[in-house]
């Protein structure tokens, strides 16, 4: 049987006797489509920040509940994505960043001097 065969059975047979609007048959068609060619979603970044601070949450708080431990995985996560988004902030600032301190060159400019700033850029090349 061909993906395609494949395809159009599990549809028939998933929306067969049932009233569809456009929004649940776009949802089942992706589904089986997704279903017959294998296609898995790659999690997030937050999936997989929850999945690991799942773990680590439930065995430091034994006595609470799913809906309380995923409560506290989005507030670590909400403090780890801003400090983190502060740090990147302060790593793009040019002081913070030593190749550009490394590249830049400094012009001591004469104050008698009555050459244009760029003449005496191209004499000094």
């Amino acid at each position: 049987m061909t993906n395609t065969q494949q395809f159009v059975d599990e549809f028939v047979s998933a929306s067969k006797d049932k009233e569809l609007n456009l929004t649940q048959l776009n949802g089942l068609l992706t589904k089986v489509y997704n279903n017959v060619y294998n296609i898995q979603k790659k999690p997030s970044e937050y999936n997989l920040y929850v999945k690991s601070k799942m773990v680590e949450l439930k065995s430091q708080n034994p006595d609470k509940n799913a809906k309380e431990l995923m409560k506290l995985v989005a507030e670590h996560w909400k403090k780890e994505k801003t400090s983190s988004l502060k740090l990147e902030s302060l790593s793009e600032h040019p002081s913070q960043n030593p190749e550009i301190i490394e590249n830049t060159t400094t012009i001591t400019v004469p104050q008698d001097s009555k050459k244009p700033v760029k003449k005496m850029l191209k004499n000094k090349n």
